[in-house]
């Protein structure tokens, strides 16, 4: 899938790297009698920003100012496992 950024890039800073995503994932259920076992896994790769075009510039922090900052080559895998019974 393809996420536009979910907020104004012009007023991101680095708490929300808000500049989109991209990801994949993949799942699978089983089923033996009245028990599920579901599976599923995603990964997804965040867009890079540079904070020094974006109101984030002028923030200050105890160790100076991140006006230099950016994020990239973020990633996130995410893994879930659910187990399920019916009555």
């Amino acid at each position: 899938w393809y996420e536009t950024p979910v907020t104004n890039e012009e007023h991101a800073d680095f708490m929300v790297p808000s500049h989109g995503r991209t990801g994949v994932s993949v799942g699978a259920g089983f089923q033996w009698g009245n028990w599920t076992l579901d599976l599923a896994y995603a990964h997804l790769w965040v867009h890079s920003l540079d904070y020094s075009e974006t109101d984030a510039a002028g923030i200050r922090s105890s160790v100076g100012n991140v006006s230099t900052g950016n994020s990239r080559n973020t990633v996130a895998n995410i893994y879930s496992a659910t187990i399920g019974y019916t009555f």
